[in-house]
């Protein structure tokens, strides 16, 4: 059941999403009922996790095996702090997608507005309970296309299309941090597991061996590169 509701999280809201994506531009009404939704379906969940969540549950399937021992997985990684980050999420989009029916009533482009919101918050949960390093980083990528569109939604400010751009390049090169950690990280431990990166020795999805424990030099220069990314 909380690897059920772990998926779910990210995946509600994102469905949802890409629903609003394929709504005609005067749709606001079943735009603005898909935002609130998948807002308040993810606030709920992050609330019942919190609720069962005591202490560190993970799991999840295996998706791509490169060799080696190198292996992908849909993975989710919940703690007591992460069920808490989710309700904050959950809590910002819903007052986010609520405030935004009325503040943008005259916005002719409120309806793919509503879903690139209702999109952003599927990368942000996608990031909160991801167990795996890749899903982290996909999630994070959205986040960041996310925020250029967003950034960039109201085209009558002239200054709104170049904030966006600056937004877009610099995030960019803070990922390249984040991508150059994530790929020590799998070269050094041989593992995109999020949980045996904080400790070594430990992590892998339940029934699988865990990966060997990487060098503390591979650790320090992986968590310094994802910093940068984070700092960007």
């Amino acid at each position: 059941m909380t690897g059920a509701m772990a998926g779910a999280l990210p995946a509600v809201p994102l469905l949802l999403a890409l629903v609003g994506l394929l709504l005609p531009h005067g749709a606001r009404r079943a735009a603005a009922t898909l935002g609130i939704a998948g807002a308040a379906i993810s606030l709920l969940l992050s609330v019942v996790l919190a609720v069962r969540v005591h202490g560190t549950a993970a799991g999840g399937w295996r998706l791509v095996d490169f060799g080696g021992g190198l292996v992908v997985h849909a993975s989710y990684l919940l703690t007591p702090s992460a069920a808490i980050v989710a309700i904050a999420v959950g809590t910002v989009a819903l007052a986010v997608q609520v405030y935004s029916v009325t503040y943008l009533h005259d916005d002719d482009r409120y309806t793919p507005y509503a879903a690139q919101v209702s999109l952003f918050t599927a990368a942000m949960l996608l990031v909160v309970v991801s167990g795996d390093l890749i899903l982290l980083l996909i999630g994070w990528e959205v986040m960041g296309i996310c925020s250029y569109l967003l950034i960039g939604h109201d085209r009558r400010l002239p200054e709104a299309p170049a904030a966006a751009v600056k937004a877009f390049v610099v995030t960019r090169l803070g990922d390249v941090g984040f991508l150059l950690g994530v790929a020590l990280l799998a070269v050094g431990d041989r593992s995109f597991d999020v949980e045996a990166a904080g400790a070594p020795g430990l992590g892998g999805v339940i029934g699988e061996v865990p990966p060997p424990a990487p060098s503390h030099t591979v650790l320090t220069v992986a968590a310094l590169l994802l910093l940068a990314g984070v700092a960007g």
